[in-house]
């Protein structure tokens, strides 16, 4: 991450390297940016987000870009419930929009609302 770039220079820098159109780049940074509800925070540098904010800033990271399958990996972490609610309404979005969307999550919420099927592993010990 550039320390001189800000939430929205860095989503548009990952956009810009996918679509190829300036009015295709606008467009997907708004969207994105709106779904994480980040819009309020572009201008701020990545360094003074808190950690839920952090967190959302990484996954509008891999959104901001075109994607079939998505895997994440704990994109839960360090979100409290309206913060895990935006994740979900986005994850669905993409899996509504044909993404195939594969989570590894310790959250019962965001499975039960997400998931098509769920896949439980139990480490012995």
């Amino acid at each position: 991450m550039a320390l001189d770039l800000t939430v929205r220079d860095h989503v548009e820098l990952v956009a810009t390297t996918w679509y190829d159109s300036a009015d295709e780049i606008h467009d997907k940074v708004e969207v994105v940016l709106g779904l994480l509800d980040l819009t309020s925070l572009e201008a701020r540098f990545p360094h003074e987000l808190s950690s839920g904010q952090t967190q959302l800033f990484g996954l509008s990271l891999v959104m901001a870009r075109p994607f079939d399958v998505l895997l994440l990996d704990e994109p839960e972490q360090r979100l409290d419930p309206e913060r895990l609610n935006l994740v979900v309404a986005a994850l669905r979005d993409a899996r509504d929009a044909g993404a195939t969307v594969v989570v590894a999550t310790h959250s019962a919420s965001l499975s039960n609302q997400l998931a098509d099927s769920v896949v439980w592993l139990d480490v012995p010990g």
